[in-house]
C-alpha cells in the first residue's frame, strides 16, 4: 500500500520547523529561522548522506499543495481517507510527514514534497512501513537517507535530470516523547523558502511540534538520535 493520493493557508501562526530535500540537486536541509535585521532569515544546513531519522508515519497526510508567488495552501488529509478536491490547476499532489532527531534535526520537523520522484520514494518507504508494522506495534520506524539515485527524462536538448531520494527503515524504537506534543493552532512556514520537490508547512491534520521542538532532547524513547 502507497500514499494513494484541514485546511490551511500562509496566513499568521507559528514558523514550523522543517527540512527540504531538492529533487533537483539531490539534496538535504534542516531549514532554521531567525530574526534578521530585515526579518525572518532562513538558514540552510546541509545534511550528509546516509543520516538517520525517526519518521511518524502514522500521521502522514496527503492532498494537494500549492506554492508559489507568496502563496501556500494546503488541502490535507489523513492517508486512507478520502482525497480531497484539487482546488486549482496549480495545487499539485503531495505529503506531510514529521520527522525526529535530537542531533540532526533540534527535535521534530516537518518534511512536505510534490516532486514525482519523491513521492515515488515515500510510496516505496510506506510499502516497507506496511509491511514491518505488524511486528512492531506500538513503535516508530528510523529511516536511513542514502544516496539518492538519478532519474533522467526526456531526450535530446529536453533531458532533464531529478534525483529521487532512497528511504530505507533500519529499525523500529518506541516513540519519542516529542512527538506526542500537541498540535499547533496554526503553523506556517514562508513560501520563499521552499526549492523544488519541497514544500513549506502549515497548519493541519498532523500534529505540528511547536515550540517544545527547540528544548533540549528527552532522556526518553528516541533520544540516542
Amino acid at each position: 500500500m502507497g500514499l494513494g493520493l484541514q485546511t490551511s493557508n500562509g496566513s499568521g501562526g507559528e514558523i514550523v520547523p522543517r527540512i527540504q530535500y531538492d529533487a533537483r540537486a539531490g539534496r538535504l536541509h534542516r531549514i532554521d529561522r531567525s530574526q534578521g535585521a530585515d526579518g525572518w532569515e532562513s538558514t540552510p544546513t546541509e545534511i550528509d548522506f546516509p543520516a538517520q531519522m525517526v519518521f511518524d508515519m502514522d500521521t502522514i497526510e496527503v492532498g494537494w499543495i500549492l506554492i508559489g508567488n507568496g502563496a501556500v495552501d494546503f488541502k490535507m488529509v489523513a492517508l486512507g481517507e478520502a482525497m480531497p478536491a484539487r482546488p486549482t490547476d496549480q495545487h499539485k499532489q503531495g505529503f506531510r510527514v514529521r520527522v525526529y532527531s535530537q542531533k540532526l534535526l533540534a527535535g521534530v520537523r516537518i518534511w512536505n514534497g510534490t516532486a514525482k520522484c519523491v513521492i515515488s520514494a515515500v510510496d516505496q518507504l510506506h510499502n516497507q512501513y506496511v509491511d514491518q508494522q505488524a511486528a512492531n506495534r506500538g513503535k516508530v520506524p528510523v529511516v536511513e537517507w542514502r544516496k539518492p539515485i538519478a532519474i533522467k527524462s526526456g531526450s535530446g536538448a529536453n533531458t532533464s535530470t531529478n534525483y529521487q531520494p532512497v528511504l530505507h527503515i533500519v529499525k523500529w524504537i518506541d516513540r519519542p516523547q516529542d512527538f506526542s506534543a500537541p498540535a499547533a493552532a496554526n503553523t506556517q512556514t514562508p513560501a520563499s523558502a521552499a526549492p523544488n520537490g519541497t514544500a513549506p508547512t502549515g497548519s493541519g491534520h498532523v500534529p505540528a511540534p511547536g515550540a517544545v521542538q527547540q528544548q533540549a532532547a528527552p532522556q526518553a524513547a528516541g533520544a540516542e538520535f
